[in-house]
């Protein structure tokens, strides 16, 4: 019959494009220049490629997959030095992988050269049920071919030619749609052979979509007869649906194939440096296959900004002069020229967007054009690559300013809810005193994202008219959670305040609920008292939060007041002003629950107070020092309370000083007593006579006590490790020669038990305590030496 018009299409393309990248070689698929073309005239590389060819079909270590890709490759080529390799592997005398391999491509295909028949009959025959089977599903490609039909009849009919190969056979005549196919496995219905009567019964019941036909050959025979003069296109009318069903899968097929290629496509572009990314990209913009022109489109658009982040300094720069030479004077008229021959409406659209990236300003008009296409995905990629081609204070503005116009229309009128919100979206990043208008109309638009990408259009413009202000402000209370975000976005950058004290009030219980949203308002109204350059407004707003209850508005309070005072000139700090708004933010911050953050600003108050406002002056110490009193270092609230205690009446020392009690009675009662002796000594030291109030003497007890228990303590830990023994000869230094007496009680029995290593210790604890080297103890003499000088040491502490 001679060689067969096989398929080409971007399927072979991009299995091969797979196959080159898995492997790291470059196959060419070009197609054939004409029918039964000789060795080469495919195009490409012609021995070293068949080699390769060869070897991703045959060789031990490929997947299944690479061995398909290949096959389907050689297929395609239909020279005969590919035929000559396929020849070989079905001829193979042991079916292998690569057998399979073949088998499965052309099964899948509509045609096949002759020149492969005779092979796949020897298939039928083999002894594995897998290869014939795979055999006989790949003879489906001979749709009506005279031999085939001719042959598969013989060999199914032939009772000598055994069961697996006869089985082979009938299931080959379901694959071929053929009127005398199925006439043949009519007659096969009356084989003697049961299984392969009953195995053409099924084959006709698949092929004729008449499953419920008893599998007796009387039944098909009756059947037959009544069809036998039926027109064939008739009968096959009913093959439709396997027909479809093998078409989806072929899609399926093609689908994984390209996604494998685009994987593969992808790792190689980011694992390339920018230069040769580049080269990556503008080389695959003609690719036969539409998703890799896309991906193209895309890499090359992406190429503009992704510069800016590479290297740093000379080598920077080096690199985007580089690549934005190749972009200005290659890629743009490369993706021009392409745009017009690109007929799939996705390509278009990424080649688009890529113009748009690469802010090509030749591009306009084009772009301008396809606002009209019928694609959606084309006007949506063609409005945003206008927007970024003029963008606000570009250097494209005024090219882009013919495309206003439909933009607008689309902003307006377009019935799909995407192109009106890129119409938006355009207009707001080119930002005409004309876009103010439209984007504040579509606040009420219909769809919900239309009015969220005209909020956010609002807010690129940077300035707005009352009128527009008052529009958004309104649109606080959409129905739509993202409007209402995006609407504080925009009044973060548009509004004044109105709109922060509109904001504010949507931030009350009850109003808006969802956390996202709410923490927008906080933002804008924060951001529009930041951008105000007085503290007014700051404070203003904080007055508003300082008026509620509940800790998150103090600390919102607490935070305008901060911000208010970063605004007032440093020679007004000392003013009656800054001094009222210092303090309320100590107010703010106490009522938040946050006295710590209160410290700083109270040391600021106590700066500035006048010396002379000395009752203003013992209300901020003692302030200071109870917040300080409550937190470790314990000591540091003793200076500013014993500040405040300064000619303060007893009944005010008595206040501070039951609170320096409680503190240290606290601290007892967690074991903690060589804090509290540390708290009590610091008073005393400030104050000797305790305050000066009737509270001395349980003052003084309580220490005494609190130093008896930490110099207990202190003794215990002299026992325990390096790190605790440091620590307690630390603490008894603190204690002074109130712990001598009992360190001179364990140096002896440490000296009486002769406990060398803690006596060593206890010497050491003691010396610290009472500051003496002095004493003359060693050691290393005699006890009864030592003892007399631990007696002697006793009489002088």
């Amino acid at each position: 019959m001679g060689a067969e018009r096989v398929r080409y299409g971007p399927a072979v393309r991009a299995r091969g494009a797979v196959l080159a990248l898995a492997l790291g070689v470059a196959v060419s698929v070009s197609p054939p220049t004409a029918l039964g073309a000789k060795a080469g005239a495919a195009g490409g590389k012609t021995d070293p490629e068949l080699a390769r060819l060869r070897d991703f079909l045959t060789g031990t270590d490929r997947t299944f997959a690479t061995r398909r890709d290949a096959a389907d490759v050689l297929i395609e080529k239909n020279n005969a030095e590919t035929r000559a390799i396929l020849v070989e592997v079905l001829a193979a005398p042991v079916p292998s992988k690569a057998t399979l391999a073949v088998l499965d491509v052309l099964a899948a295909r509509e045609s096949a050269h002759e020149a492969l028949i005779d092979p796949l009959f020897g298939l039928l025959r083999s002894d594995d049920e897998p290869t014939r089977r795979a055999a006989a599903l790949a003879l489906g490609a001979y749709q009506g071919n005279q031999k085939v039909l001719e042959g598969l009849r013989d060999l199914a009919s032939t009772s000598t030619a055994g069961t697996g190969a006869r089985l082979a056979a009938v299931q080959a005549l379901s694959q071929v749609m053929d009127k005398r196919a199925m006439e043949a496995l009519v007659g096969l219905t009356s084989d003697p052979q049961r299984t392969v009567a009953d195995a053409a019964a099924a084959a006709l019941a698949d092929m004729t979509g008449i499953p419920d036909l008893p599998a007796s050959a009387k039944a098909w025979n009756r059947w037959w007869e009544a069809h036998r003069n039926v027109p064939e296109s008739e009968l096959l009318a009913r093959l439709l649906k396997r027909f479809r069903e093998r078409l989806k899968r072929r899609e399926e097929d093609l689908a994984r194939v390209q996604a494998r290629l685009i994987s593969h496509l992808t790792e190689i572009y980011e694992a390339a440096d920018a230069k040769e990314r580049a080269n990556l990209a503008l080389g695959h913009l003609d690719d036969a296959v539409p998703q890799v022109r896309a991906l193209a489109a895309r890499q090359a658009g992406a190429l503009a900004p992704g510069v800016l982040s590479i290297g740093n300094g000379t080598a920077r720069q080096a690199y985007q002069e580089l690549i934005a030479a190749l972009l200005k004077h290659v890629g743009g008229p490369i993706l021009l020229a392409q745009l017009d021959k690109e007929a799939t409406p996705e390509t278009r659209a990424a080649m688009a967007a890529a113009l748009g990236n690469l802010k090509v300003v030749e591009a306009v008009p084009k772009l301008m054009a396809m606002l009209d296409a019928l694609s959606e995905v084309e006007v949506l990629r063609a409005a945003g690559a206008l927007g970024q081609i003029g963008e606000k204070n570009g250097v494209h503005a005024e090219a882009v300013k013919p495309a206003l116009k439909p933009l607008s229309r689309l902003a307006r009128t377009a019935a799909q809810p995407a192109v009106r919100e890129a119409g938006c979206l355009a207009l707001a990043r080119i930002a005409p005193p004309s876009a103010e208008q439209i984007l504040s109309a579509a606040l009420d638009d219909p769809v919900p994202s239309v009015r969220f990408s005209a909020a956010q259009g609002l807010g690129n413009l940077g300035k707005a008219d009352e009128k527009t202000v008052a529009a958004l402000v309104a649109r606080l209370q959409d129905k739509d959670k993202g409007v209402r975000q995006a609407v504080a976005a925009a009044l973060a950058k548009v509004g004044g305040a109105d709109a922060a004290a509109q904001m504010a009030d949507r931030l009350m219980p009850g109003a808006e609920a969802e956390p996202a949203v709410r923490n927008a308002l906080w933002e804008a109204i924060r951001s529009l008292a930041d951008q105000s350059g007085s503290p007014d407004l700051a404070q203003q707003m904080g007055d508003v939060f300082f008026g509620r209850e509940g800790a998150e508005d103090m600390q919102r309070a607490a935070a305008l007041f901060e911000l208010a005072l970063t605004k007032v000139p440093a020679t007004a700090r000392n003013s009656p002003a800054a001094v009222a708004l210092y303090e309320k933010l100590v107010d703010a911050y106490l009522a938040a629950g946050t006295p710590d953050s209160a410290v700083p600003t109270l040391r600021q108050l106590i700066i500035l107070t006048p010396e002379e406002n000395k009752t203003r002056l013992r209300e901020i110490n003692q302030q200071l020092g109870l917040i300080l009193l409550a937190k470790e270092p314990y000591t540091e609230g003793i200076p500013p309370l014993v500040a405040a205690m300064d000619g303060a009446d007893t009944p005010s020392r008595n206040t501070i000083l039951k609170a320096v009690q409680a503190r240290a009675e606290a601290l007892l009662n967690a074991k903690r007593p060589e804090l509290a002796t540390e708290l009590l000594t610091a008073l005393a030291r400030a104050r000797p006579d305790w305050g000066g109030t009737d509270l001395a003497p349980a003052l003084k007890a309580l220490n005494d006590q609190a130093a008896a228990g930490a110099i207990d303590a202190a003794l215990t830990k002299l026992t325990g490790s390096e790190e605790q023994a440091a620590a307690a000869t630390a603490t008894l230094k603190k204690i002074g020669k109130a712990a001598a007496p009992k360190l001179l009680d364990a140096l002896e029995a440490a000296a009486r038990k002769k406990q060398t290593a803690l006596e060593a210790r206890v010497l050491a604890a003691l010396e610290a305590a009472t500051a003496r080297s002095d004493h003359g103890y060693d050691p290393k003499t005699p006890l009864d030496d030592r003892l007399k000088k631990i007696a002697d040491w006793r009489k002088t502490s």
